[in-house]
């Protein structure tokens, strides 16, 4: 039996599986004292797709697209194949069986129940709660969880994959994390933290310039804080980018 993790009322449950697709792609079993990394993109990505798409199997129309969003090499099946069979080296060298992944029919299918956790719905969780707790106007609360998940988001989602399914992943992440950074926003605000929330809103605008709501957050921080002007400024910047923007679609249309 592996290291079992304590519960507030001092009972005892096995740690789950873990994955770990922020940054370095890994898994670790509650028996192991280190985590697996998974050794290159491919192999990586199929098991993300599985393990973030399950229960849903990876056809092979999809498998070849998302290992070779361009053109196909010469005798891809075989690629396939060797890339499906790095992927199941990595849950074996985990400790995991070498039929949890299989791949018959055209059908790559995982199976590992659902004793499991990853890293990306974990970090979307908590910015869920944190969301609930700003609604709630637990301030305090609601910051210590955004902050930790705008952490875990941190670390990029298979960067050097151009596949469109790696890319909507990547979009995801980044909603998340922007959801994180408004919460925090929130709490701050609510808090009477204006400074904070001023830093918190303007790295919500540094990643879309066009983000209206980081800007009403930005506004409302200059505001609390006194500085009127600076939140008519950030107000005006935002007009001007969305005026620009208009007149270049007109101009794009005709």
């Amino acid at each position: 039996m592996g290291p079992r993790a304590t519960t507030r009322g001092g009972a005892s449950t096995p740690r789950p599986l873990r994955f770990t697709f922020l940054g370095r792609v890994a898994l670790e079993l509650p028996e192991r004292r280190t985590p697996v990394e998974v050794r290159g993109t491919q192999p990586a990505l199929v098991l993300a797709y599985l393990v973030l798409e399950r229960p849903r199997p990876l056809l092979r129309d999809d498998l070849v697209e998302l290992l070779w969003p361009g053109p196909l090499p010469d005798h891809w099946e075989g690629a396939s194949r060797q890339v499906v069979s790095r992927a199941r080296r990595a849950l074996t060298d985990a400790g995991l069986s070498a039929e949890s992944l299989s791949s018959v029919g055209g059908l790559t299918v995982l199976e590992l129940g659902d004793d499991l956790t990853v890293d990306i719905e974990l970090a979307a969780a908590e910015v869920l709660e944190a969301e609930r707790l700003v609604r709630q106007r637990q301030w305090e609360r609601a910051a210590g969880i955004a902050g930790h998940a705008l952490g875990a988001l941190r670390p990029p989602f298979l960067s050097v994959s151009e596949c469109r399914w790696a890319s909507d992943w990547r979009d995801r992440v980044d909603a998340f994390a922007r959801r994180a950074l408004y919460a925090d926003a929130a709490a701050a605000l609510g808090a009477g933290r204006s400074a904070d929330a001023e830093g918190l809103a303007r790295a919500a605008s540094e990643r879309d310039s066009f983000d209206e709501q980081a800007t009403r957050q930005l506004m409302t921080a200059c505001e609390q804080s006194g500085d009127r002007a600076r939140a008519l400024g950030a107000y005006e910047r935002l007009r001007r980018l969305l005026a620009a923007r208009s007149r270049a679609e007109l101009a794009r249309l005709g």
